[in-house]
């Protein structure tokens, strides 16, 4: 992953924009996660499965150069950012200026904004960019019975009864987010 570092202005060479938005996709696989995490996550989701529940797999790890122009877009769109002050990332060549005209760094910043959905703030590193969090949809129709990593079985009536058996394989619900899980439960 690129690291946020000086380069000079003359190597750049794209505009910011939308279509930048989709160079540095999203990973919805338990295999991009940070170990021990990973082995936690695939574990849990496979204890899920076994049990009977239907399992689906969201966002799991956000490049950081996904979330590099996520965080700079939205400063420029909302305007706390001066897109001329805006520190470079190898690996990502652009010029958020658009050669000294606001208006159109402005308009392509918000443009960005809106591509990638962002209705908050979203932050340069997460749990997300670390590999540390998931999220998962977890669809069941009946009471399981859910395995932990000691063999103990878990009775589960309702998504709430899942996060005391996540516990066990180290895959924690954050509760103000519905579908995600981390490591830490944050």
């Amino acid at each position: 992953m690129g690291q946020i570092q000086a380069i000079p202005r003359s190597a750049l060479v794209t505009l910011s924009g939308p279509a930048l938005c989709n160079e540095f996709p999203v990973s919805r696989s338990l295999l991009t996660l940070t170990e021990p995490f990973r082995s936690n996550a695939v574990a849990f989701v496979e204890a899920l499965r076994a049990a009977g529940a239907v399992v689906t797999i969201g966002m799991t790890r956000i490049p950081l150069e996904r979330a590099y122009l996520m965080y700079w877009s939205w400063r420029i769109a909302v305007g706390t950012a001066d897109p001329a002050r805006v520190p470079m990332m190898s690996g990502i060549e652009i010029d958020w200026t658009h050669s000294g005209n606001a208006e159109a760094a402005h308009t392509s910043a918000i443009l960005m904004k809106h591509q990638f959905r962002l209705k908050s703030a979203p932050p340069l590193r997460s749990h997300h960019t670390e590999g540390r969090a998931f999220h998962m949809k977890i669809q069941f129709g009946w009471a399981l019975s859910v395995m932990d990593r000691e063999k103990q079985h878990w009775p589960v009536a309702c998504q709430s009864d899942l996060f005391p058996v996540g516990a066990r394989y180290g895959v924690l619900k954050q509760r103000d987010i519905p579908c995600r899980w981390s490591d830490d439960g944050k």
